[in-house]
C-alpha cells in the first residue's frame, strides 16, 4: 500500500484506519514490525515522523493489525521528496 508523501525535514503525519477492512466497528491495533527508523505507527494507526535527507526515496514498512479474529500483516511505502 503506497501512502501519502513526505517532504525531508518536514513533520509527516497519516493514518491507517481507512488501509485496513475491519468489521462488527471493531478497530485493529497496529504494531510496527520493520521499516525506517523516523516512521513511528500509534497503536491507533497513526503514522508520524520526521524523515531526513538521508531517507529521500521510497521508505517500506511492515506493519501488523491485529484484533479478536486475527492479525494480518500489511507492506506499507512512503516515498520522501
Amino acid at each position: 500500500i503506497n501512502l501519502q508523501d513526505a517532504v525531508a525535514n518536514s513533520a509527516h503525519r497519516g493514518s491507517l484506519q481507512k488501509s485496513v477492512a475491519y468489521d462488527k466497528g471493531e478497530i485493529p491495533t497496529f504494531e510496527k514490525v520493520s521499516g525506517a527508523s523516523w516512521i513511528e505507527i500509534s497503536t491507533q494507526g497513526e503514522i508520524s515522523g520526521i524523515p531526513s535527507q538521508d531517507d529521500v526515496g521510497e521508505n517500506n514498512l511492515t506493519v501488523k493489525a491485529s484484533n479478536s479474529s486475527g492479525e494480518t500483516k500489511i507492506e506499507l511505502s512512503i516515498n520522501v521528496f
